[in-house]
């Protein structure tokens, strides 16, 4: 006797979620991050108002690379991140208030550490490419050269048949039929 096959089951309809529930978050879920947000503001309220300005290069060079990797942003924004940081650490580690970030804004030599390196990250942006070429340029006609040089050698030692290639023999045609 031969087995019946076991009957298809119906595919499950998707569970519907439960009332009052949501995907993405509710209300409650939107205004805890809302209020945890605001309370991080005003606790760190200093170093919001010193990066704010102190970064203000890298977030330029967010706007104009038109690259979808922004690379020049990483670039810029290292260095510019570079020249913040010990300002940043004397906030952090001294008086953290408002009024000594101000402060450090104010300081003519800190915009200057501040804004120039992030325009050493600018400079480095831009030379880069030319650098690398010219690095590219040398070394690859030290290369030729040297091939060059090999193949001579090649050429002294085999005869001057080794510089032609051979001729690809003839592909037979299939027969008509």
């Amino acid at each position: 006797m031969a087995a019946k096959p076991a009957p298809k089951k119906a595919p499950k309809a998707p569970a519907k979620p439960a009332a009052g529930k949501s995907k993405g978050g509710g209300l409650g879920m939107r205004l805890a991050f809302v209020l945890i947000i605001a309370v991080m503001f005003l606790f760190f309220m200093p170093t919001v108002v010193l990066l704010a300005f102190a970064m203000l290069p890298t977030m330029v060079a967010v706007v104009v690379d038109r690259s979808p990797d922004k690379l020049s942003a990483f670039t810029i924004g290292g260095f510019n991140f570079a020249g913040v940081a010990p300002y940043l650490l004397d906030l952090w580690f001294g008086e953290h208030n408002v009024t000594v970030a101000l402060d450090t804004l104010s300081d003519l030599v800190a915009l200057i550490v501040i804004y120039g390196a992030s325009a050493l990250g600018w400079v480095l942006h831009f030379s880069a490419p030319a650098v690398v070429g010219t690095y590219m340029a040398l070394t690859s006609t030290q290369r030729l050269a040297r091939f060059k040089a090999e193949q001579k050698q090649l050429v002294e030692l085999w005869g001057p048949e080794v510089t032609t290639l051979p001729k690809p023999p003839k592909k037979k045609g299939r027969p008509a039929g």
